[in-house]
């Protein structure tokens, strides 16, 4: 869970001159020069000016923020970075950031002198980069899983670009994001043939799941008919095999039984003997035990498994496990 470790009003990074003529305002005077931060007032904080280039244009700032819509070129952070700064052409960008800065915005520096911020993909607070070529995971500091990826492959990336590198993105970046769809949202891949950059789309491309940015563990997503299937393939066997087990059961009742009543002609002109006692107690022993033990075992055994299908592997069972409602290919 995260805490909140700021201040409700900040004022470091705040000139001098601008934190004295706020303080010494009363609170009625904040509210008279509308600058009391209540009710939509404008606010005191420091404002970064951020150092923008030629090929820049700076389409709205916040009016005391540090809210920024920018049309550019690609670029990742100090003007020398990006496809911009190198000189490409079709690179073209939209960043919309909120919170440039991040958590500690200066206008000055600690001797009170301006100085000038820069977009920064890890410190600023929130942002959606839009470019048409941009290395989007190197930017990001997203892990790649080497330089093979879903049948894609770049043997030859000494530059570090990734699978994904020097192509189109958006990217969506904050502490938290939240996806919403009325009705519905779908991840798709594979729709076009060319990507942006004039280049056919050779492989089969997925959609992956990176929690804690960490590929070391990652595995492929379950389908849930196929798995529904194998499950009901395995537990239909194991069902086969308790009922064989079962008529084997019953067979060597009806074989104990016979034995225990075995006789043998005795050495006395043919007269048969009497049935051992030992064997009859312990084949009576025997029989009432497979009776209440065994054979009802294997009897719940079965009845188990029809219910396991019945809650788990069935569309109407309460325990069903196949989602409802989301689905992947």
């Amino acid at each position: 869970m995260g805490i909140l470790y700021k201040k409700t009003q900040d004022l470091s990074g705040v000139s001098k001159q601008r934190k004295e003529e706020f303080q010494n305002l009363t609170e009625k005077q904040k509210f008279e020069n509308k600058v009391s931060g209540i009710f939509g007032q404008k606010r005191v904080q420091a404002m970064v000016k951020r150092q923008d280039l030629d090929s820049e244009l700076v389409l709205g700032r916040g009016p005391d923020n540090n809210a920024f819509i920018i049309l550019g070129n690609d670029r990742t952070g100090k003007p020398h970075e990006g496809y911009g700064a190198q000189g490409h052409t079709q690179c073209d960008a939209i960043d919309i950031v909120a919170g440039l800065g991040g958590h500690a915005p200066k206008e000055v520096d600690s001797k009170d002198r301006e100085v000038t911020t820069n977009p920064n993909f890890f410190l600023d607070a929130a942002r959606i980069y839009i470019s048409q070529k941009t290395d989007i995971d190197k930017n990001f500091g997203i892990a790649e899983f080497g330089l093979s990826q879903n049948g894609v492959s770049r043997p030859d990336d000494r530059r570090g670009l990734g699978v994904h590198g020097a192509k189109s993105a958006v990217a969506i970046k904050a502490d938290n994001v939240r996806l919403i769809g009325r009705e519905s949202i779908r991840l798709v891949t594979g729709t076009d043939k060319t990507n942006s950059q004039g280049g056919d789309v050779l492989a089969k491309t997925g959609i992956e799941l990176l929690a804690m940015n960490d590929p070391t563990t990652l595995q492929p997503i379950v389908l849930g008919d196929n798995l529904e299937a194998a499950l009901i393939t395995i537990v239909k066997n194991v069902e086969d095999l308790a009922k064989v087990m079962h008529g084997y059961i019953k067979y060597q009742m009806k074989f104990n039984h016979v034995l225990q009543q075995h006789t043998h002609n005795s050495p006395f002109f043919g007269i048969a003997t009497l049935p051992s006692g030992p064997v009859i107690s312990a084949g009576i022993t025997c029989d009432i035990e497979t009776a209440a033990k065994t054979e009802l075992s294997i009897l719940k055994h079965i009845t188990n498994l029809q219910g396991l299908i019945h809650n788990y592997l069935t569309d109407s069972g309460e325990s069903y496990i196949n989602s409802r409602l989301n689905k992947v290919n």
